[in-house]
């Protein structure tokens, strides 16, 4: 069910340099994001929000005056957390099921088979390690990228209340699919439930949003509370550890790069079956370097939403978009390097940098495609961008703290 998928190398000339520190967390717009109430899931912090100028080698030259100007990256909050207060669930879309049997994590055997990486055929610099959480087994697997076979180290952890992937706010649900995580609180920031250290995951992604789930604030964080760490399906959505786990494991996190991938449990991992592949990505770069707008603008969704300044635009607004900036343009070229793959079902995400010159402009930055296998083929639903001179943003370590 669930598969990620290798490096692919160059698709054109070699750059110099390491893929993307920070990557826009996915903000939907009005017509796709949820409200937001008080009644949060378990990680019951405001969303996170961010903007980002989208491809600023093509922002800075549209001129259509119905569109907002373009603004600079706005770094995520470290101001919207407040003392969470426990709320009832609502109703979920889906009748709800019984938490699972009461099994005390510490009898969980940590030596029990484990699942081979579904990471090993990922050997690029965008990541050094890869989570797997089995929701089923109570247990997050950490991988070496690019290495087959067990995993590095094995930690208990407690999910959802409720099982199956969440959709709705309040579900009471772990979400299941492939996450980043995009910032970092502290013990001084977080009240006591949260523990010595948390991290912030991107749910809900494109994907989520497309599928119409909603709710926020799915972390993945340690616990001060004792029976919290007792019990395999005690959360109200997030992926729980205990203090001294969460300490070791930020050692082996990178936001915004480091992926951690959620299933309800390991048989529905699938390591083998390969479908979007270099090849296609590549077929896009050229007809996007062409300036063939009508074969480019075929790769994109009817979902597609593409982030200019503060709106996201429709695809068709999206193709006027690339109209405009194409009459600016005598000559593009397009270059990508460093490219990976990451596949779930019928859903990629391909990450890679991106060095785009034409006779008006030029930059290098990191670009982030969300693709979507419909009745037409692969297309693309979302895409992002952030500059080459953002430093990467690596997890504290636990030895940070002394």
């Amino acid at each position: 069910m669930y598969l990620l998928m290798q490096n692919t190398g160059e698709l054109s000339t070699p750059l110099t340099a390491n893929l993307p520190a920070t990557t826009e967390s996915f903000a939907p717009s009005a017509d796709l994001q949820p409200a937001l109430t008080s009644d949060l899931p378990e990680a019951d912090a405001p969303q996170q929000s961010t903007t980002n100028a989208d491809m600023a080698a093509e922002t800075e030259l549209v001129a259509d005056p119905a569109m907002e100007p373009i603004v600079p990256i706005d770094e995520p909050s470290t101001s919207d957390i407040s003392e969470p207060v426990e709320t009832p669930s609502v109703a979920s879309a889906s009748p709800e099921v019984a938490p699972a049997e009461a099994i005390p994590v510490a009898s969980i055997p940590l030596d029990a088979p484990s699942p081979a990486s579904p990471y090993y055929r990922l050997t690029t610099s965008d990541a050094t390690y890869g989570l797997l959480v089995d929701k089923e087994s109570a247990r997050l697997f950490l991988y070496e990228v690019g290495r087959p076979g067990e995993p590095l180290r094995v930690y208990r952890c407690a999910t959802g209340k409720n099982k199956g992937a969440k959709q709705v706010q309040g579900d009471r649900k772990t979400p299941v699919g492939l996450y980043y995580m995009t910032s970092i609180k502290e013990d001084e920031e977080l009240p006591e439930r949260y523990g010595v250290r948390a991290f912030v995951m991107d749910y809900p992604n494109p994907f989520d949003a497309i599928e119409g789930k909603n709710g926020y604030g799915i972390w993945l964080h340690a616990t001060d509370e004792p029976d919290r760490e007792k019990l395999p399906n005690i959360t109200d959505g997030c992926v729980v550890l205990n203090n001294e786990d969460i300490l070791d494991i930020s050692q082996y996190i990178t936001l915004n790069k480091t992926p951690i991938l959620i299933v309800d449990n390991i048989e529905s991992l699938n390591t083998r079956q390969i479908s979007l592949n270099e090849d296609t990505v590549e077929l896009w770069r050229q007809d996007w370097e062409s300036q063939n707008l009508d074969d480019y603008i075929q790769w994109y969704s009817g979902d597609f939403r593409g982030k200019v300044g503060r709106r996201y635009l429709s695809r068709r607004r999206w193709h006027d978009y690339k109209t405009q900036v194409q009459k600016k343009n005598t000559w593009q070229k397009i270059q990508t390097t460093d490219i990976s793959l990451l596949q779930m079902q019928d859903y990629a995400i391909v990450n890679f940098q991106q060095h785009f010159q034409s006779d008006q402009f030029t930059d290098i930055g990191y670009k982030r495609l969300y693709w979507k296998r419909e009745a037409e083929g692969w297309r693309i639903v979302r895409e992002t961008w952030y500059p080459l001179e953002d430093d990467p943003v690596m997890a504290a370590k636990q030895n940070d703290r002394d």
